[in-house]
C-alpha cells in the first residue's frame, strides 16, 4: 500500500539488486495486492532494476489503477534501458494496472511470462528449494 510520495518524488515497489550471475536473490510478489494506502492519486512503478543481474517477479497480484502504464522505470537516464542481464516479470495479474500493452519494451523484461517461466519464482522453486520451510510450521503453499 503506497502512500502519496513528496513532490519530485517517485514510487518504486522493489529495486533489487544483484551484482553477478551467481547471487541468487530477487523478489517474487506473488497473490498480493498493490492499492493505495489512501485515496490519493498518483503514481506507483513496480520496481526499478539498481543492478544488473536483478530479478523481480510479480505473479497472481491484483494491480490498481496507481500502476503506471510503463510499469517499470529505469535507475537513472544512463541505465534505460538496463543491462539484458535483467528478469523482469508478469504472469496472470489482474486489475486495472495489469494492461501489459504499453509496458516498457527492455530486453529482459517479460510481459506475459508462461507457466514454466513462472513456475520458477513460486515459493517451491525459488525459496524453498532445500525444504527448509517445512521446518518453520509457517503454512504455505509452494506451487502456482
Amino acid at each position: 500500500m503506497p502512500r502519496q510520495p513528496l513532490l519530485e518524488q517517485v514510487v518504486n515497489v522493489t529495486a533489487q539488486a544483484a551484482i553477478d550471475r551467481e547471487s541468487n536473490t530477487g523478489f517474487s510478489i506473488t497473490l498480493s495486492k498493490i492499492m493505495p494506502y489512501d485515496d490519493d492519486d498518483f503514481r506507483v512503478y513496480l520496481g526499478r532494476p539498481w543492478r544488473s543481474y536483478v530479478r523481480v517477479i510479480v505473479m497472481h497480484t491484483e494491480l490498481s489503477k496507481l500502476v503506471d502504464p510503463r510499469d517499470w522505470l529505469a535507475w537513472n537516464s544512463s541505465t534505460d534501458p538496463p543491462p539484458p542481464t535483467v528478469t523482469l516479470g508478469e504472469y496472470q495479474n489482474y486489475g486495472p494496472g495489469s494492461d501489459v500493452t504499453k509496458r516498457v519494451n527492455w530486453i529482459g523484461y517479460t510481459p506475459i511470462m508462461t507457466d514454466e517461466e513462472a513456475k520458477k519464482f513460486t515459493i517451491d522453486e525459488f525459496l524453498n528449494q532445500k525444504g527448509w520451510l517445512q521446518q518453520t510450521c509457517v503454512p504455505y503453499n509452494g506451487s502456482m
